[in-house]
């Protein structure tokens, strides 16, 4: 496929204000980290490198962070937790929020649900079926699904 820098400078052409606002108000549903991040940048219009010395983080970290989470928040998975889940029941519910809108590990997931790594495998794989994206590897097994 193309290069990471080549789909975000595709992503931040598509009606920049119009994403911005996409993006900032799904990030309500974002990890508390990567909603600062979101904001700083789309709501407060602060550059990349001003966020990235504010927070010793490398600018090309929070780059590489901030394409990632605008393609989570733009995803079909996303959209149909966003959509669906206050109907779901509640293991679904929480799994799929913790997945998708937080990001989290499967491993971890499964952890702190205490529930079986293989519950939660197959919980996500129906939520991607549900969505119509695929369910094979990549994406990095964080709700990040292009």
């Amino acid at each position: 496929g193309r290069s990471a820098a080549a789909r975000w400078r595709e992503a931040s052409r598509i009606a920049p204000r119009m994403l911005a606002e996409e993006v900032v108000l799904a990030s309500q549903h974002l990890g508390e980290r990567d909603r600062a991040l979101v904001r700083a940048v789309y709501e407060r219009g602060l550059a990349i490198k001003a966020v990235a010395a504010i927070t010793y983080t490398p600018s090309g970290r929070l780059h590489r962070r901030l394409g990632m989470l605008v393609r989570r928040v733009r995803s079909p998975l996303f959209r149909l937790v966003l959509r669906e889940h206050s109907r779901w029941p509640a293991d679904r519910r929480a799994i799929a929020e913790a997945f998708v809108f937080k990001g989290r590990p499967q491993r971890e997931i499964a952890r702190s649900l205490n529930l079986s790594l293989h519950r939660v495998r197959t919980e996500i794989e129906h939520l991607k079926a549900l969505a119509g994206v695929s369910g094979g590897g990549g994406g990095g097994g964080r709700g990040e699904i292009d």
